[in-house]
Formats: C-alpha cells, structure tokens, sequence
C-alpha cells in the first residue's frame, strides 16, 4: 500500500477485512456511484430538472423575467437542493391546474426527470465505456460476493436505472457462463420480503424509480413487471415518507454484516437515522468511501498536510454519527481502486488462511509492480523509438479528424501524448502521472519526463491527470484548467483514461485505470500566418467548448476521434506487454 494515501493504512485493511468476513454486505449507493452516466450531483439534477420545465414559460405562470430569477436562484450552491425541489414542486402543481394542461403531477415530474437523467446517456458510445468504471466494479463485487456466499443487498437513492442496468448485463454475462444469480428489484412501495436471499442481488430504490425506455418492461426472475414506485422529491415528500423509509431501511439491513456507503454526502435523512441507531445497537459495520472535495480551479494548491488535518477532525464528527472506516480518496478515478481491492480480498481469502492484519495483495501493489516491469520494458532504445512512432503514425490520421471535428474556422495541429501511472522518474508510485512519450519527437532519459502527482490539486491543471480524477474523457481548454490563454501554444486537451489488466489473467480481478491517452490541440499557423492573438484563442476556446459535449455522440467525426485515440492507446499498450 502506498504511503501517499490520505488513509490510514491499517484502517483501508481493517475495512477490507470486515467486509470480507461479513456474512451479509449492503452497498449503499448515492449520486456519486451514476454521476458519469447522468452527468448529475443531487444539485446539479434539481437545476436540469428546472432547466427541463419549459412548461412554465408556456402555461403563463411565469414571464421571461422571473423565469430567469427562477433559474438563478436554483443555481445557487448555498440553498440545500431539497428546498429548491420543494420550489419546483410546487411549479408543477400550478401547472398541472393550468387549464391548458393535460397532465398530472407525477407524470409532469417524472418527464422531467427522465429527461434530465438519461439526456447524457444518450450521446454516450456503449454501455460499458471509459467512465462506467464504478459501476463495472460494484457490479463485479456484488456478484463476487455471491460466489464466495454471501448475502448482498444495494440500496440506492437514485431514480436513475444504471447501476440495475450494469447488474443485469453482468448477471447475463454469469448465466452463459452457468452461474444461477438472481436479481430483486424492488420499489420503495413494495414489502421487502426476501432481501437477505442467498444468490440473488436484492436491489432497493429508497425514492422512487425512473426507468429509461429500454428499462421500462424489466422483470424480475418470477415474471413479475418491476414497479417504480412512488418518486420522493421534495420536502413534503420526505417528510410523508420518512417513517416507512426508516422501517425499510431497517428491513433491508437485518442484525448482522456491513454497509459501505458509496457516492453518498451522509445528508440524506433516513441514512443518518439509521446510522445513529446503528451506533447505539452496534449490529452493522458501517463503511463510508468518498474523495476529497474539490478545490476551486484558481485557488493555490492545498498542502497535503492540511488535507489530513481536515481529514482528522472530519472523521471525529463520522464517529459521533456512527461510520466506523472513512475511507477518504484524493479523486474520482481512485474510488473502484477499494471494490477491487474487496475483490482481491476476498480472493485471498478463498485461498490463504491467514490472521494476519497485513495486506496480501492490493491494486496499489498491483500497479507499482506492473509499473516497474513497464519502464523495464520500454528502456532498450528500440522501444522507445516504437512507441513514439506509435503515436507519431496515429497523429496523422487524428490531425485530419480532427480538423473535420474542430478545425472549420481555425485549422489546428494536433499532438498524441501517452500519460501512464508509476513510471519514472516516479517509479513504482501510482499517485504520480508521467508522461511517458508523445508523438512531436523521442524523450531518450526518463529523468526528463515530465511528471504530475494527485497530491497536487484536486481537479489538476494537466488535463490528462484531470481525465483521471474526473473518471471520464473532457475536452478543456486553458480556462478550463485555470489558465492564461497565453501560458502555452497547445490550447485545447481531450484526454480519455485507458484501462489495462496489469499483465494479470482477467477472471482474478477487474481492469485498473493505468493511464491517459491524451490529445493537444493548437491553432495551426505553420501556413505563413501570424501568429494568432488573444481575440483568436477567446474565439477558439469558444469553438471548444461548443463541440466538448459532443465528443459523447456515437456517430460522425466524434465518434471517429474518440475511436481513433482508443486505438492508439491499445495498441500501445499492445506494445508495453508485448
């Protein structure tokens, strides 16, 4: 385990131990495990769903002006987001007394909603893309867990069909290979009756259930049409809900095992009431992982020994309300890092009978030894060279793509560039990001490779790290990174995080985030032009930042972009294990 973790070592691997030995294991899922897929924080979907009520305007309730004073106002990040969905729920009932108006309520809402958290999904390439890696692992470790025979239960906040969705793919994936899963879903309007059930998944929406189209006829293993239940939302909905969800809750946990709180702010209601009564009983372990919070972009970088002081007094208030192990990470991109970690553990477990306290086995150990056969492997000169001219070839054809995607009123030049974990001159330590070649010429010494490390700042200036701790592909620019448009010739970074097994057989544990595949854009003045003035990079960031969210369509020169950088990286990769 490495020593540049925020947590303490010893309590990462007591957590990991409880959760292994525990019969029955609960993973309590909030915004945070599906906000790659939705693109959506609890705030940020109160202000979509705002932006999705376009219905006011038209039924006269409110005038352009106070339109926009709505819209401010549910952008503010001081007033709770609850207060802001109890203001629009109250909009939705004008509007269903409108006499133009057809629909009820709930229907209103829930178009809403389903509007605001699939409009992302839509655009997005497969099921199964960069930023779906915490849903892969959960997955996997729900069914793992299975396997070793235990008794799994996922509660979830969301209205949002993802992580169900990612189950039943995987649970289709087992049942070919001749594993006899089942997955329960129920709604919070239905009695939980067998949530503890041996290989199945049992699987709770606490507020309701929005299902996609493609998710709207899903049954259980029985036949019977899964239920969406009723859709908590606002103040007066919490309220009207509050006692049968404290007996739910209650229902699903039992007398014995663990929960791991994932994606969760702790600031939902029920979940705090429950954690304290929890204390008082000490039936269940209770497990909380989280990063740090974000820094803002223009702030100077916070020293690492004043993260672990918030991080100190943080978890003295996590014991008063009954979390046992706070697992605390540096971003985004390190969070599945601990369910494969349960994996491995439970791997081990399987297989070596130990009392040890001490890890056998971790991701973090996994990945500074594959980082060091890494730079054994590309030191001989010849690999180098094959690397760059990995690249160097693949740029070519990028160039031109991109252009077609980007370069209409501003032709740019275009360089690949290969970020990998753990490489040298940071050899062996998987918080330090190296850029390990590019495709504008050869680095001979690694000495001189330039290196970034996740102690930093949360979110990075490199854009290749910032992919990374965001756990999805960004197209950003200088302003974007908290940058002068001046301060470099590149202007605009695209840059996708790349996956590898770390030379390891594929059934032992899930693929681990090893590296960036990163794209920098410039303005192309190689033509005898001048060179291009601040009014020009203003006006190209602008063109950036236009096209960045359509990088996630599934056709035309996006799709060719995102394909082509994908290929590179394999077969770099390729080359790195050959």
């Amino acid at each position: 385990m490495m020593s540049q973790q925020l947590y303490p070592v010893d309590n990462y691997v007591r957590a990991l131990d409880t959760i292994a030995q525990s019969d029955h294991v609960i993973l309590y899922c909030g915004a945070g495990v599906t906000i790659s897929s939705t693109g959506l924080s609890w705030q940020g979907m109160v202000s979509a769903v705002a932006e999705r009520l376009t219905d006011l305007k038209d039924f006269k309730i409110l005038d352009e002006e106070n339109f926009s004073s709505l819209k401010e106002y549910i952008r503010n990040p001081q007033i709770e987001p609850m207060r802001k969905a109890s203001l629009l729920s109250e909009l939705i009932r004008e509007i269903e007394a409108s006499e133009s108006n057809s629909l009820k309520y709930k229907e209103i809402l829930r178009r809403a909603l389903t509007a605001s958290l699939y409009s992302k999904y839509k655009r997005q390439a497969a099921p199964f893309s960069s930023n779906t890696q915490l849903l892969d692992h959960i997955s996997l470790l729900a069914f793992y867990l299975l396997l070793c025979g235990k008794r799994v239960s996922i509660i979830t906040t969301n209205y949002d069909t993802f992580l169900e969705g990612h189950l039943r793919m995987m649970l289709a994936v087992l049942t070919r290979w001749g594993f006899t899963f089942g997955l329960k879903v129920y709604s919070n309007g239905e009695p939980v009756t067998s949530a503890n059930e041996a290989r199945q998944v049992s699987f709770h929406y606490l507020h309701g259930r929005v299902p996609r189209n493609s998710d709207s006829k899903n049954t259980n293993l029985n036949g019977t049409k899964v239920k969406n239940g009723e859709v908590v939302f606002s103040e007066e909905d919490y309220f009207k809900h509050q006692n049968k969800t404290r007996k739910r809750i209650g229902r699903i946990m039992g007398d014995d095992g663990a929960i791991v709180i994932i994606g969760s702010s702790l600031e939902d209601p029920p979940l705090l009431q429950w954690l304290h009564s929890n204390k008082a009983s000490k039936k269940l372990a209770t497990v909380w992982v989280t990063t740090i919070s974000k820094e803002k972009i223009d702030a100077p970088h916070i020293l690492d020994k004043n993260r672990r002081n918030k991080i100190r007094f943080l978890s003295k208030r996590l014991k008063h309300i009954g979390i046992d192990y706070y697992i605390p990470f540096r971003c985004y991109g390190e969070v599945p890092e601990f369910f494969r970690d349960v994996i491995l553990r439970l791997g081990v477990r399987r297989t070596v009978r130990t009392k040890s306290r001490s890890i056998d086995i971790s991701t973090q150990l996994q990945l500074s030894d594959w980082s060091k056969k890494v730079e054994e492997r590309i030191n001989p000169r010849k690999i180098t060279y094959r690397l760059y001219r990995t690249l160097h070839s693949g740029n070519e054809q990028i160039q031109k793509i991109a252009n077609s995607f980007i370069g209409q009123l501003y032709p740019v030049s275009t360089k690949v560039e290969l970020w990998l974990r753990g490489l040298a001159p940071g050899l062996g330590d998987p918080s330090q990001f190296v850029k390990v070649a590019d495709s504008s010429g050869v680095v001979l010494d690694p000495r001189s490779r330039r290196i970034e490390h996740l102690s930093r700042r949360f979110p990075s200036r490199s854009a290749s790290v910032r992919a990374f701790q965001d756990a999805q592909a960004e197209l950003l620019t200088l302003k974007d990174l908290g940058l002068q448009t001046n301060s470099s010739r590149w202007q605009a970074f695209y840059a996708i995080p790349i996956q590898g097994d770390l030379g390891l057989d594929a059934n032992a544990a899930p693929q681990v985030t090893v590296g960036v595949i990163g794209l920098a854009f410039k303005i192309d003045d190689s033509c005898g032009a001048k060179p291009k003035g601040e009014k020009d990079r203003d006006a190209f960031a602008q063109i950036v930042h236009e096209k960045a969210f359509d990088l996630g369509l599934n056709y035309g020169p996006e799709k060719k972009l995102r394909d082509a950088l994908l290929v590179v990286s394999r077969k770099t990769l390729e080359l790195l294990h050959d």
